[in-house]
């Protein structure tokens, strides 16, 4: 069961800013701690997200996981389109050393992305065990069908509209996001031995997506 406030825990380039900008406009009680927004004067927090959001507290957990190598390629378009030129092998082997933009650069991505900003070890059972206290662990390549039931739950509109979508020119940050996708099955296949947790969570996260 669902407690209120809601806590989101964002985890870059799996759909949060969609949620973020659609909120914003429909709840009083909303706090993104990235965008330094708070709730309506009066109001009392109803949900609050953010990238530095530490698991626990009070209220109900949420989060979205999303597809391994579709993460990797949406850091890559964000990087793109923010004057990064190289290739994505190029970007992806750079990221081994220095993150670029995903935070601790080396194998496993996803999961030492969640081990640096929720202060937990970077390991699959470390995560699972914070997904396991999440009331909701959404995925991104199914927002299209989970989000109108979050939305409908909280009393909001059900229909919203996309944001900071690859291929597409992003208002709010003024720039074209490239649409780099990666058709080389050689590559994704290496991708997915070279981030061996962050498909196991994914795993984990689709068949607790079909029971939820």
């Amino acid at each position: 069961m669902i407690e209120y406030p809601i806590r989101f825990l964002h985890i870059i380039k799996t759909g949060g800013s969609t949620i973020a900008r659609h909120l914003s406009k429909h709840v009083d009680g909303f706090r993104d701690l990235d965008m330094h927004r708070e709730p309506a004067p009066g109001s009392s927090l109803v949900f609050e997200m953010g990238h530095n959001m530490r698991p626990g507290g009070s209220g109900s957990m949420i989060t979205i996981w999303r597809d391994p190598a579709a993460w990797l390629t949406s850091g890559y378009n964000h990087a793109c389109a923010r004057g990064y030129s190289g290739s994505f092998l190029e970007w992806y082997e750079a990221g081994k050393r220095d993150g670029v933009n995903l935070a601790g650069g080396r194998y496993s991505r996803m999961v030492i992305w969640c081990s640096t900003y929720w202060k937990i070890p970077a390991t699959v059972e470390a995560v699972i065990e914070v997904l396991e206290d999440c009331e909701l662990v959404l995925l991104t390549e199914e927002l299209d069908q989970d989000l109108p039931e979050l939305f409908r739950f909280l009393g909001v509109p059900e229909t919203y509209e996309r944001r900071r979508v690859a291929g597409e020119f992003d208002p709010e940050d003024g720039v074209f996001i490239p649409c780099y996708r990666i058709d080389d099955q050689n590559l994704l296949e290496r991708i997915r031995e070279e981030n061996p947790a962050d498909y196991e969570i994914y795993n984990y996260v689709k068949k607790r997506r079909a029971k939820q």
